[in-house]
């Protein structure tokens, strides 16, 4: 169950590395409100992932 949860959480990171990286190279083109909104919903996106992710390993506990 550990080297499952762990492969897991290593494609979780990997996807949220991926898309930092987009997001940085598209950073340029966008203006100031698009930009805002795309922080906002990231913010919002990563909060949920991280409480989904802790439930998940409260869990397996």
């Amino acid at each position: 169950m550990n080297g499952k949860s762990s492969s897991a959480l290593r494609g979780v990171g990997l996807g949220l590395a991926i898309g930092g990286a987009t997001a940085m190279l598209g950073n340029g083109m966008m203006s100031r409100s698009s930009k805002r909104k795309i922080k906002k919903n990231a913010n919002k996106a990563f909060k949920t992932m991280t409480d989904f992710v802790d439930n998940a390993q409260n869990i397996i506990k």
